[in-house]
């Protein structure tokens, strides 16, 4: 994987930055061989320059009512580090976020219904047995919105 970088410019932090960029201009300032000057800015040289190699950090896990924040990278040893904060979501964002989710769940639902509308039909070739358990599969996908919380649904299983 390539490296990526961040220069510290005054209290702003350029990310991602780019070494090449860097190098290229040393190599109009200096004349000195974009090759030689690739070799000898290593990145403990580069920090120097205020560049630092930056390593990205997986996102964590939040539950429904939390948001995942990124934060200013965190100087660690010679690098900086990806960081993250988890915070609660406001009242207003998560019933944002609850609207939303009920209203693609409505979808889903509405969209397994439709695929089995076969079963209501009157020349349907299921017996009476499957046919009821068709019918209460059906009816338990019409009741998925009276479950409480739209992260955690028990959808139906299709007989």
């Amino acid at each position: 994987m390539k490296n990526i970088y961040l220069k510290i410019s005054d209290s702003d932090i350029i990310l991602p930055y780019d070494r090449n960029r860097f190098i290229y201009d040393k190599h109009i300032e200096t004349g000195n061989s974009v090759y030689e000057l690739d070799k000898y800015y290593t990145d403990e040289l580069l920090t120097s320059e205020s560049i630092f190699r930056f390593i990205p950090s997986e996102v964590p896990d939040c539950l429904y009512s939390q948001t995942i924040v990124e934060t200013q990278p965190q100087l660690s040893g010679s690098v900086y580090v990806q960081t993250f904060e988890i915070r609660e979501l406001t009242e207003m964002e998560l019933s944002e976020c609850m609207n939303e989710s009920w209203s693609i769940v409505r979808k889903k639902r509405d969209k397994l219904l439709s695929e089995t509308d076969w079963t209501n039909l009157q020349d349907t070739p299921l017996n009476d047995i499957d046919l009821s358990k068709w019918r209460e599969y059906r009816q338990l996908l019409r009741d998925i919105t009276n479950q409480q919380n739209p992260f955690e649904l028990e959808w139906p299983t299709r007989p």
